[in-house]
């Protein structure tokens, strides 16, 4: 059955066999088989062997062929494989498979029954087009083996982290070992007739505090009601190493009374630095009229009869003018 819809689905006016390749054929033909068979199981009154048809097969094959490659329009994984688009994001996600598996590349601490059995439970995701490996911590691996998360259960994640892909690749051809890493206080179950893919609020959901789990990660969002505001306190430390605290009034005339007191001891430094440097300039002032009185002046004669270069240099200093005994 399998190769006639596949030859049936090359042949289909409108289909470009050069424009995909027999693994997103045989990619997409296990979730529209998973999808038509969970539609007919859950409304069996209805449903019950009218959905999963070669004709529905075609129909909706043709259907993402038209979206994928005619139109480009990319699900959420595919956008996160090829680095599109964050896993933080809000997006919700089937459980498509539950296993355990020896897991060599993970780094993820295990619990003391997964020591024992040396084995790390893990889940493989889907969003309805590709899917993708799954890390749960503790928490989750609880309600796993509790039964509570199941095969076609739906979770709303967010804040989830892409582990193993530091190059983007289409999800076909990434190597083994990527997966999503997630946490308990940012995954919830959805309803089952939840979209799945990234949802139309991409911002974190809110859990409330009643919720929150000590071992659970990281919290998306949570909203919180304040019930009281207490005033403003501010810390103060001794130099022994207490510490004191204070009202906002106190310490606005704490530093009030800093401001007068550093105010005091720079006009205290400004009075002594300019009475000191008033002495400085009349000291200056007596060496120079006591210079000047010092100063004679010669006759011709006198100038004439000067030899030596310091008796000459000490003339010139002492002269009353300089131009003339020039």
């Amino acid at each position: 059955c399998y190769i006639l819809l596949f030859r049936a689905f090359y042949t289909t006016p409108g289909v470009d066999p050069r424009l995909i390749s027999s693994e997103w054929f045989r990619n997409h033909y296990k979730w529209l088989v998973w999808k038509l068979a969970s539609l007919e199981v859950s409304f069996p009154h209805d449903l019950s062997g009218r959905m999963l048809s070669p004709h529905w097969l075609l129909l909706q094959m043709k259907y993402r062929y038209d979206r994928e490659i005619d139109r480009s329009q990319r699900s959420a994984l595919r956008k996160i494989f090829e680095h599109d688009d964050t896993p933080a994001k809000t997006m919700v996600l089937c459980v498509s498979k539950v296993f355990a598996h020896e897991d060599q590349r993970s780094k993820e601490p295990c619990g003391e029954e997964e020591e024992k059995t040396g084995r790390l439970l893990t889940v493989e995701l889907t969003d309805g087009w590709y899917s993708i490996g799954g890390v749960f911590d503790d928490v989750l691996k609880y309600y796993l083996r509790q039964n509570t998360i199941l095969v076609g259960t739906k979770l709303y994640i967010t804040g989830a982290e892409l582990v193993g892909l530091e190059n983007p690749s289409p999800p076909l051809e990434a190597p083994s070992g990527v997966y999503l890493k997630m946490n308990a206080n940012s995954t919830r179950r959805a309803r089952w007739n939840t979209k799945l893919g990234f949802q139309r609020n991409t911002k974190p959901f809110h859990i409330s505090l009643a919720t929150v789990l000590p071992d659970g990660g990281k919290v998306g969002a949570t909203a919180l009601v304040i019930a009281r505001v207490y005033p403003l306190l501010f810390m103060e430390k001794k130099p022994d190493g207490s510490k004191k605290f204070h009202t906002e009034r106190l310490e606005e005339i704490m530093e009030r009374d800093h401001r007068c007191l550093r105010q005091k001891i720079i006009d205290k430094i400004c009075e002594k630095e300019r009475k000191s440097f008033e002495e400085d300039l009349a000291k200056e002032d007596v060496e120079r009229l006591s210079h000047a009185r010092k100063r004679r002046r010669l006759t011709q004669r006198q100038i004439k009869n000067l030899e030596d270069g310091e008796e000459i240099y000490e003339a010139l200093q002492q002269s009353t003018d300089p131009q003339s005994f020039q």
